[in-house]
C-alpha cells in the first residue's frame, strides 16, 4: 500500500446464534438455556478480537440476553465492540410477517438490549439473511443506521436445495437465504432503493452491509467457507478482496469444538463444527493477521457511517479514514 493511502475497511460481525437456535434450525427440539453458551463464547472471542485489535460487531437475540447472558454483553461494550440487533426470537420467515409484528420483534429485541448495556442498536440482521423493502423501511423508520442481511452469493441456490432436503426429513426451521434478485446486488456496502432493494439509491441514508462475496464468482467470504475450505482459500479471497471494503461474518458456534466443550451431536453436521478449537482459532488468528496488513479493523456501524456520509470518508494522518460520530464506536 502506497504511504497515505486510505486503507479498506473490514467489519467483523459476530451472530450470537444459541445452540439452542442452531438445533432448531435443523428440526431438533431444545430447551437448552443460552447463558452457558454464551459463558464459553464470550471470553474466547474477545481474547480473539484483542490480540488482534479488532472492534467487532456482535449481533444478539434479544430473549437470550439475560442472566451472564447479559452481562457478557456490557464486557463486550467496554472492550469497544457493537452490540447489533439480529431478531428477538430468531424466527425464520418475518417479511412474512406483518408490519405490526416486524415492528414488535423489534421492539422487544431493542428492549432486552438496552436493558443491559443502555445502547440502542443501530444495526440488524434478520435470521436467515432474508430482508425485503417493507422491513428496510421499518428499519429505517426506527432510527436504524444500517441493514446487513442480504447475501449475494452463488451458493444461495444449493444451500436452499439442503434446506428443503432437511425439511423432507425433519421438521427443521430453515430462512430463505434472501431472494435470488439479491444475487444482482452490489458486493460493497451501498444504500438501497425504496422500490428495489437490489438497486443504489445514493440519496437514502440506510446502510446496506452485504455479507463479503468474491469478485466474479461470488463465492461467500465468511466465517463457514474458511472453517470449511481452509487458509489456501482464505488466502485466495483476500488476494481478491485486498482493496475492497468486507462485511466479515462469523457465527459464535465457529471458536467452539467437541475437544473442549460440549455440544449436542445432533448438531454434528453443521459445517465445521466438529473441528478442534485450536485449529479454528488457528485459521482465524491467520487470516485476522492477514487481513490486518491490508484493512482497518472497525464496527459494522463505523463502516455505514464511511458509506453514509462522504464526509466521513477523507483520508487522516495515519491512512484510515475518519472517526465515525456517535452512536458509533470508532
Amino acid at each position: 500500500m502506497t504511504a497515505g493511502a486510505v486503507r479498506p475497511q473490514c467489519a467483523v460481525q459476530v451472530d450470537m446464534d444459541s445452540f439452542a437456535t442452531l438445533l432448531r434450525y435443523y428440526g431438533y427440539p431444545s430447551d437448552d438455556a443460552p447463558e452457558p453458551f454464551y459463558d464459553l463464547v464470550i471470553p474466547r472471542l474477545i481474547e480473539l478480537f484483542n490480540e488482534h485489535k479488532i472492534r467487532a460487531t456482535v449481533f444478539v437475540v434479544g430473549s437470550e440476553v439475560r442472566g451472564s447472558a447479559g452481562r457478557w454483553l456490557r464486557e463486550l461494550i467496554t472492550a469497544g465492540h457493537e452490540i447489533a440487533n439480529h431478531s428477538h426470537t430468531h424466527p425464520y420467515g418475518m417479511t412474512r410477517w406483518s408490519p405490526q409484528a416486524q415492528e414488535q420483534e423489534l421492539i422487544a429485541a431493542e428492549q432486552a438490549i438496552v436493558s443491559w448495556t443502555g445502547n440502542r442498536p443501530v444495526g440488524f440482521r434478520n435470521p436467515g439473511y432474508d430482508v425485503d423493502e417493507p422491513l428496510l423501511a421499518l428499519l429505517e423508520s426506527r432510527g436504524y443506521w444500517y441493514d446487513s442481511s442480504v447475501f449475494p452469493t452463488t451458493l444461495s441456490i444449493p444451500i436452499r436445495l439442503m434446506q428443503i432436503w432437511t425439511r423432507l426429513r425433519r421438521q427443521a426451521e430453515h430462512g430463505t437465504m434472501g431472494r435470488l434478485s439479491f444475487l444482482r446486488a452490489p458486493r460493497q456496502p451501498y444504500r438501497p432503493a425504496a422500490q428495489s432493494l437490489w438497486r443504489v439509491d445514493p440519496a437514502r441514508p440506510l446502510v446496506e452491509l452485504p455479507v463479503a462475496t468474491l469478485p466474479m464468482s461470488r463465492l461467500p467470504f465468511y466465517g463457514t467457507a474458511v472453517l470449511s475450505w481452509g487458509s489456501a482459500y482464505a488466502a485466495a479471497a483476500l488476494r481478491q478482496l485486498r482493496s475492497e471494503d468486507i462485511v466479515f461474518v462469523m457465527h459464535a458456534v465457529d471458536v467452539l469444538g467437541p475437544d473442549q466443550d460440549q455440544i449436542d451431536p445432533r448438531l454434528n453436521h453443521h459445517p465445521g463444527i466438529r473441528l478442534p478449537v485450536a485449529r479454528k482459532l488457528a485459521l482465524f488468528k491467520s487470516m485476522f493477521e492477514q487481513l490486518a496488513q491490508s484493512h482497518l479493523f472497525v464496527t459494522s456501524c463505523a463502516l455505514a457511517t464511511a458509506h453514509r456520509d462522504s464526509a466521513w470518508q477523507h483520508e487522516i494522518s495515519d491512512g484510515s479514514r475518519a472517526h465515525a460520530p456517535a452512536p458509533c464506536a470508532s
